[in-house]
């Protein structure tokens, strides 16, 4: 209270012109400080719109390595092929000569289910490549372990219905003539023989011209535009 009296008594004993002149100068400061905070906060504004846009593009970076991902493992498997059965399995292997190709073959199928089928299993070690050893070191899967390991997961996506069911709002597949568009803008004539065993969107095709069958998940390429049915002239 004493401060606060001593305070008014001062600016009492000032004349006009001082006054003014203190008025004055406290209104310009107080501008300027209310300039200066919105300065600041335009300054927090841009750099939370930056970290915003930080984190888009790194959340759009991880996708597109995603994607990336699973392309690169689709374009093995389609080198190798699916094996969606226990003959596919030893006719596979038993194209390839070396030790290295049947382990990249199987590797493949195993990244394949995983990654890009999402094929789940108990036994969360079955797509591991390597297992520790009685000296704690990790050593490289067997070729008949990683064909185990593929065999079992065929049969139990063979316990689930292997036959195409209709669904609202999209057709049958199985049979029917496509032309399936790429990425790299080639479209191409297919034939759809079957679905892959315990996917439901996931469809056999062969192309023509082209002795391999492969696998695709003509349902997401369908949704996006990149497939059509071709329709039989009468």
């Amino acid at each position: 209270m004493y401060s606060h009296n001593k305070t008014r008594h001062w600016l009492a004993s000032l004349d006009e012109i001082e006054k003014k002149k203190l008025i004055t100068e406290s209104m310009k400061e107080g501008k300027e400080q209310r300039q200066l905070f919105r300065s600041r906060l335009a300054d927090i504004q841009i750099q939370r719109i930056e970290v915003q846009k930080q984190k888009q593009q790194q959340l759009q970076e991880l996708e597109r390595k995603r994607i990336q991902k699973a392309e690169d493992m689709t374009n093995m498997v389609c080198y190798y092929g699916l094996w969606q059965n226990q003959n596919q399995v030893e006719e596979g292997l038993s194209v390839l000569k070396s030790e290295k190709e049947k382990r990249a073959a199987l590797e493949a199928q195993l990244k394949f289910r995983k990654t890009v089928l999402k094929q789940k299993h108990p036994d969360k070690k079955i797509y591991n490549f390597s297992k520790l050893n009685e000296r704690g070191k990790y050593t490289k899967l067997t070729i008949q372990q990683l064909k185990d390991n593929v065999e079992t997961l065929i049969k139990d996506t063979l316990k689930e219905p292997t036959h195409e069911n209709a669904t609202q709002g999209r057709p049958l597949l199985v049979g029917k003539t496509i032309k399936h568009s790429f990425s790299d803008g080639n479209i191409y004539d297919g034939y759809v023989i079957s679905m892959v065993p315990g996917f439901s969107m996931w469809y056999n095709i062969k192309y023509e011209r082209d002795d391999a069958i492969y696998a695709f998940n003509l349902v997401e390429d369908m949704e996006k535009g990149d497939l059509s049915i071709v329709v039989a002239n009468q």
